[in-house]
């Protein structure tokens, strides 16, 4: 719990100070490895900060939400995470 805590850290300390691949990657990571809700909640968080949302479409959002869809649909196929391998 504390590692999932500190990885979450990490991604939003590199929302801010990060090159955009680094990010990206960690968030990535972050989603394979847990059930990442949390990053829809950053990506929010991103989207209030910049502004869009209001006058023009979240698509930080969006674009968070169909890839966690994505990849909650693909941790079942992938076969590190199945039993029978």
């Amino acid at each position: 719990m504390i590692l999932r805590i500190l990885f979450f850290s990490f991604l939003v300390f590199a929302t801010v100070v990060a090159p955009t691949p680094v990010f990206i990657g960690g968030a990535l990571l972050y989603a394979f490895r847990y059930t990442a809700y949390e990053l829809l909640l950053l990506a929010v968080c991103i989207d209030a900060y910049y502004g869009v949302g209001v006058f023009f479409v979240p698509y930080y959002t969006i674009i968070t939400c169909a890839g966690l869809i994505f990849i909650e649909w693909m941790k079942p196929r992938i076969s590190l995470y199945n039993e029978a391998t």
